[in-house]
C-alpha cells in the first residue's frame, strides 16, 4: 500500500501510492515499498527466506527484490500507512544507507543473467544512489555551514562530490529550472 511520510511535527512531507505494475526490474531500479505497508503470507516467506540482515539499511528493498521475482503482488495504492521521518532515522546515514545499496545492486547483478533490462534497472539504481548519497550529505553540509562550520560543510560537499561529481552539473541546473519556474 501507499504510505504517508511525516516529519516531527505530523506535516506531512511526502506521499508515496504503491504501483500494481511493479515487477523485478522496477524493483531493481529503487525501493519502491515501505515496509510499514507489506502483508505477505508466511509461506511467502518459507520460500524466498529471512531478511538478509547483511544488508542493513536495504534488507527490505532485497526482500522485495527477491519476492517479485517469484510472486504476483497486488497494491493498494492509497496510502494506508503513516512514517515518521525524525533525525535519527536510519535513512540519515548517507554511509550505511550508500553502502548498503551497493551490496545490494552487487548481489543481484545477475539476478536474470545478462538480462538487458536489469542491466538499466541496476544502472538507473547506481545512480540513484550516487544521487541520494550527495543529496544527503548536502543536506548535512547546509546545516553546518548554518551552525557556522564552514570547514565542515566543504568537507562534506566534498566528499558527496567524489561519489557523484555529476552533481557538479546537476545542482546548478536544478537551480535553474527552479528559477525559471518562478
Amino acid at each position: 500500500a501507499g504510505a504517508r511520510f511525516v516529519d516531527t511535527e505530523d506535516t506531512v512531507t511526502s506521499t508515496v501510492t504503491a504501483d500494481p505494475n511493479l515487477d523485478t526490474h522496477r524493483m531493481l531500479e529503487a525501493c519502491h515499498l515501505a515496509v510499514q505497508t507489506a502483508v505477505i503470507r508466511r509461506s511467502v516467506l518459507d520460500d524466498v527466506g529471512p531478511f538478509d540482515t547483511s544488508l542493513s539499511a536495504a534488507d527490505d528493498w532485497d526482500m522485495w527484490i527477491r519476492i517479485i521475482d517469484r510472486f504476483r503482488v497486488a497494491a493498494v495504492p492509497e496510502p494506508l500507512a503513516t512514517v515518521r521521518v525524525h533525525p535519527g532515522n536510519q535513512s540519515n546515514n548517507a554511509e550505511l544507507m550508500y553502502s548498503s545499496a551497493q551490496q545490494l545492486l552487487a548481489k543481484h547483478a545477475h539476478i536474470h543473467g545478462s538480462c538487458r533490462e536489469c542491466r538499466q534497472a541496476l544502472r538507473k539504481a547506481a545512480l540513484a544512489n550516487r544521487q541520494s548519497y550527495y543529496g544527503r550529505l548536502r543536506h548535512q553540509a547546509r546545516d553546518r555551514a548554518a551552525a557556522g562550520d564552514r570547514a565542515g560543510a566543504l568537507r562534506l560537499t566534498a566528499r558527496g562530490l567524489r561519489r557523484h561529481p555529476g552533481a557538479l552539473i546537476e545542482t546548478p541546473l536544478h537551480y535553474l529550472r527552479r528559477g525559471a519556474k518562478r
